[in-house]
C-alpha cells in the first residue's frame, strides 16, 4: 500500500516510517495538513495516517478540505486521526 503519514513530530514520523515499511508498506511523509492535502491532489495514496494536532494546518481541518474537495485524486481515502500526546 502506499501510506501517506503526516505529523509534525519528528520521532512519530520515523517510527510510523519504520513500522509500515518494514510490513511492506510504501510510505510518504509529510509534516503538517496543508502538505498532506498538496500531495493529495498530486499523487494517489491508499491511506493517511494523520495526527490532529499541527502548526499550519490540523488534521481535523485537512481532513473536512479532503473529504469536501472535488481536486483531490481520492476525496473518499481512508484516514485515520490519531491524537498522539507524548
Amino acid at each position: 500500500m502506499q501510506i501517506l503519514v503526516v505529523d509534525d513530530n519528528e520521532f512519530n514520523r520515523d517510527i510510523a516510517e519504520h513500522v509500515l515499511t518494514d510490513l511492506g508498506h510504501e510510505v510518504t511523509l509529510a509534516t503538517n495538513g496543508l502538505e498532506a492535502v498538496k500531495l493529495l491532489t498530486l499523487y494517489q495514496y491508499d491511506a493517511v495516517i494523520m495526527d490532529c494536532q499541527m502548526p499550519v494546518m490540523d488534521g481535523y481541518t485537512a481532513t473536512r478540505i479532503i473529504r469536501g474537495s472535488s481536486a483531490l485524486l481520492n476525496s473518499k481515502i481512508p484516514i485515520l486521526v490519531f491524537n498522539c500526546n507524548i
